[in-house]
Order: structure tokens, then C-alpha cells, then sequence
């Protein structure tokens, strides 16, 4: 076998996903035009208004194709999400795209209520509506990875296992009460290193530890901090612009000191 070379940008990128936090700029995706134009047309005839604007929300639930149906703490409950759905319907004055998987519960048929989840075949729409999103808000999955691709400003409900890698992302995190009767939630959580999940099943497993997911009031707080963080939002969000700025081709080894991005929702006053 020949003598094995080290490769640092291989090294680089295999390790944790918080050392994006040292790059001083990120680049974003960017729909091709043609599919804009094509995906822009689809999301309207299944009723999206192209005049107003809309959030995209997605709740992981297990069943998805070939994985487990054993429940995990990025499960979340579909019940908080529509009385989400409607509060963002009836009292934010928006539209709602909902995503997902035609496993998923369904919802109820309201105005304002665009449910991608019940599609099969191509989920590239679902992609290109959270690009045009106002904002995004779901659980610890997949899409949230894509509002940070697309630089759209995104809420992480029961957040576990979360790197804030995009100023946009305000997260409310699972609550965690130790034996004692301590609560770490939010920052608390996020400095003990309580946030990753394998974690947070281990302590949850031993006597003592209770964990607590969201309910549908933290959800529409969310959802109303995100709505006023994105007010000059009237319409469907245009595409990320580039960068202006050149391109320097080359990056420092070692990173520099990790610098979490994104911000905490404020806890109310009135949560226990």
C-alpha cells in the first residue's frame, strides 16, 4: 500500500460542523432561473397567492421511507404546527407552505394552507418554497438546513443537536429539569452541552431527568419574533444575492476560535 498522505481539507471538513462558525462568510444557494420560473408556476396552481406573502413549516414525524418508526426527540408533535398554521393564517395575515412526507398526519383543509406534504415524486418545490419563504420554522431536521442554504431567516422549534451557523436562525430549545429541580433551556442548555441529543436520551433514560418538548404557545411566539424580524418582507422573498465582495480562494489552518451564529427566543416572563 502506498505511505498514506494527510489531507487537511479532507480533515477540515470531517470534523464537527460548528467549525463553519470560523468562516467569516458564507456563500448561499440560488434556485437556476429556469426551475424558478417552472417551481413559481407549481406552488401557484396548488393555491399559493403570488401576492402575498408565506412561511414554509415542516414537523419531523418518524414513518419517513426506510426510517425507523421509533420515536426521537427531532420528532415533533403535528398538532402544535397546525395550531401554528392557523395563527399565522387568521392572525399574521400570512399564507403557510407546509412540507414534508404523504406518511405525515394530515391536516385540515383551510384558506391559506398549502400542504406540499401530500406530494410524491420530485420535492424540489419544497426546496424552492423555502427559498421564497418570509421565513421558516420546524423542528430539528432536515429543511432547516435548507433555509440556511437559501440565507432564509429560520426558527428551530424542540431544537437538539443544532450548529447556529446563520445569523437568521433563532432557536427554541428543548427544556431539560435535572433531579435537583435545575432547568437548562436555551443558552443554559446550549453552554452545558446538554443540546445533543445522544445526550439528552442518556439523561432522560436515568431517573430523575425529565425532558419537555414545545407546546403551541412557544410556537406561535416563534413564529411572531420571526414575523417582526422579517417585516420588510411584504411578498415572496427574491433570491439570495451574492456576495459583492471577492472571493479570497484560500482559508487559515488552524480555523480561528468558533463563533456560534444566530440568536435564542426570548423566554416569556410568564413561562414557567
Amino acid at each position: 500500500h502506498p505511505p498514506r498522505r494527510s489531507n487537511r481539507l479532507v480533515d477540515f471538513m470531517s470534523l464537527d460542523p460548528s467549525y463553519l462558525w470560523a468562516f467569516d462568510r458564507l456563500h448561499y444557494l440560488r434556485v437556476p432561473d429556469p426551475d424558478a420560473v417552472a417551481c413559481t408556476d407549481e406552488l401557484v396552481k396548488r393555491g399559493l397567492n403570488p401576492d402575498r406573502w408565506f412561511c414554509t413549516i415542516h414537523a419531523r414525524e418518524p414513518g419517513y421511507y426506510s426510517k425507523t418508526n421509533q420515536q426521537n426527540l427531532r420528532d415533533c408533535d403535528p398538532n402544535v404546527y397546525w395550531h401554528l398554521a392557523v395563527h399565522v393564517a387568521k392572525q399574521l395575515g400570512g399564507q403557510v407552505v407546509r412540507l414534508g412526507h404523504p406518511a405525515m398526519t394530515v391536516f385540515p383543509a383551510m384558506d391559506g394552507l398549502v400542504d406540499l406534504s401530500r406530494e410524491t415524486g420530485n420535492s424540489f418545490p419544497q426546496a424552492f418554497a423555502i427559498s421564497r419563504s418570509r421565513f421558516f420554522l420546524g423542528g430539528p431536521s432536515g429543511p432547516s438546513a435548507v433555509a440556511d442554504a437559501f440565507n432564509v431567516p429560520n426558527g428551530i422549534l424542540d431544537a437538539v443537536d443544532y450548529h447556529p451557523s446563520n445569523d437568521g436562525m433563532v432557536m427554541r430549545t428543548i427544556d431539560l429539569v435535572t433531579p435537583d429541580g435545575k432547568l437548562y433551556r436555551q443558552e443554559a442548555l446550549f453552554e452545558a452541552g446538554f443540546y445533543k441529543m445522544a445526550i439528552l436520551k442518556l439523561l432522560a433514560s436515568r431517573q430523575g431527568y425529565r425532558v419537555f418538548k414545545n407546546g403551541a404557545e412557544e410556537a406561535i411566539r416563534l413564529a411572531n419574533h420571526l414575523h417582526q424580524m422579517t417585516a420588510d418582507i411584504a411578498g415572496w422573498r427574491s433570491a439570495a444575492s451574492p456576495d459583492p465582495r471577492p472571493r479570497p480562494n484560500q482559508f487559515s489552518w488552524p480555523p480561528g476560535k468558533p463563533q456560534p451564529r444566530g440568536s435564542f427566543l426570548p423566554i416569556a416572563a410568564a413561562t414557567p
